[in-house]
């Protein structure tokens, strides 16, 4: 049964499957996953800023590359 409390975004149903078929091995998309909600919100969200560190998508990138 699917948990109810959690509903994925569009955002990471398309890079999971992006992902998959590229034949990244389930258990590193999870870890991907979880890396990109935690640097960018759980809805993977590429517009994301943190202007603290002048962060910027997923993965929270710095324009030092830092």
């Amino acid at each position: 049964m699917a948990n109810p409390i959690f509903q994925p975004s569009d955002n990471s149903l398309a890079l999971a499957m992006y992902l998959r078929q590229q034949g990244m091995p389930d258990a590193m998309i999870a870890g991907q996953l979880g890396n990109f909600a935690v640097e960018s919100g759980a809805g993977i969200d590429p517009s994301a800023y943190n202007p603290n560190e002048e962060a910027v998508g997923i993965a929270q990138w710095t324009p030092a590359g830092g």
